[in-house]
C-alpha cells in the first residue's frame, strides 16, 4: 500500500506529526530515495487548495503524498511526465 511508503510510521501506519514533517519512500532507479514535504496546502489567488485533498478533515495523506511526487518529480526531469510511468515507479516500483 502506498501509504506504507509515509513516515513517521506506527506499527505500519503514518502518524500525523506536530511538525507538519513528512518524508516519503520513493524509487528511483531501482534505490529508494527519501522525500522531505510538509503538510502546508498551496493555495491560489482565490484560496483554493491546488493540490487533492481528502474528504475526511483530518487525513492529509493525499496531499502529503502529491507534493512527495512533485517534489521527487521536479528534481529527475526535465521533460513531460505524461504517460512516461515515472510516478507510477516511483509509488510502486512497477515498470509501465
Amino acid at each position: 500500500p502506498i501509504w506504507k511508503k509515509i513516515y513517521p510510521q506506527e506499527n505500519g501506519v503514518p502518524q500525523i506529526t506536530k511538525s507538519g514533517k513528512y518524508w516519503l519512500k520513493l524509487l528511483h532507479m531501482g534505490k529508494y530515495v527519501k522525500i522531505e514535504v510538509d503538510d502546508r496546502v498551496a493555495v491560489d489567488e482565490h484560496n483554493r487548495e491546488l493540490f487533492p485533498l481528502s474528504a475526511k478533515y483530518n487525513e492529509k495523506w493525499t496531499l502529503i503524498i502529491t507534493k512527495a511526487v512533485i517534489k521527487y518529480l521536479s528534481k529527475v526531469s526535465n521533460s513531460s511526465i505524461i504517460g512516461s510511468g515515472l510516478v507510477a515507479y516511483a509509488l510502486t516500483g512497477m515498470i509501465s
